[in-house]
């Protein structure tokens, strides 16, 4: 993989306050090469370019390391291609896992790439939110819930507060509309008994995207 992809990566973390060993960034040059290859039959991204991967799926999905603690467990809704799951265990190897995915090439995908990556303690699940929060493993729970995957900040609160632990935190990870959202999901919050903890504003290297990480917390 070129050097020039390389410094993309390792600065671009660097950025958002994540180091990555030489290590760590060779598994994410294998997640590049296994995501391009299994896209052509599986449709895992509508991006195409090695930089745009990188910089909006592989760093996006980083920027929640700095904030996660050691030995946590997370559940990620939606993983769809591993999103931002499997790019946080990298970069945080320990940290307990969990990757919620409905499609089920999605999450052969997943299981392929944490073989191949050599990943432990994370775990791939072929499942929906809606289904899973009904049937028998209803009790699981975690630390953190986070999701790149839904459309909206009510869906994402709905349905990942009944798999979060009392005095956890669900993570919205939102886009530029992030204020616009908050205020007009003020109430359900309050209805959900949760609380906003934090807001942590972030600018994507290179394209500059704007971003916002949501902290809401079950009391």
């Amino acid at each position: 993989m070129s050097k020039d992809l390389e410094f993309i990566l390792k600065e671009g973390a660097r950025e958002i306050g994540v180091f990555l060993t030489q290590e760590m960034i060779q598994m994410f040059f294998v997640y590049l090469k296994e995501l391009k290859e299994w896209n052509q039959k599986v449709n895992l991204t509508s991006l195409k370019r090695d930089t745009d991967i990188i910089i909006k799926h592989f760093i996006d999905s980083l920027s929640l390391v700095p904030y996660l603690p050691s030995k946590a467990t997370l559940l990620d809704l939606g993983s769809g291609a591993g999103f931002p799951g499997i790019p946080v265990k990298i970069a945080k190897p320990s940290l307990k896992v969990t990757l919620l995915e409905a499609t089920r090439k999605k999450v052969n995908f997943q299981r392929y790439l944490v073989r191949r990556l050599g990943l432990t303690h994370i775990y791939s699940v072929q499942d929906s939110a809606e289904s899973l929060k009904s049937e028998e493993e209803s009790h699981l729970s975690f630390d953190i819930i986070t999701s790149r995957a839904f459309s909206s900040l009510e869906k994402f609160l709905t349905l990942g507060k009944p798999f979060v632990k009392k005095g956890g935190y669900l993570i919205a990870m939102r886009g530029r509309h992030a204020e616009e959202e908050l205020k007009d999901n003020q109430d359900v919050v309050k209805d959900l008994s949760l609380e906003i903890s934090r807001k942590v504003e972030l600018l994507l290297p290179v394209h500059k995207d704007k971003r916002y990480l949501i902290f809401i917390k079950k009391r």
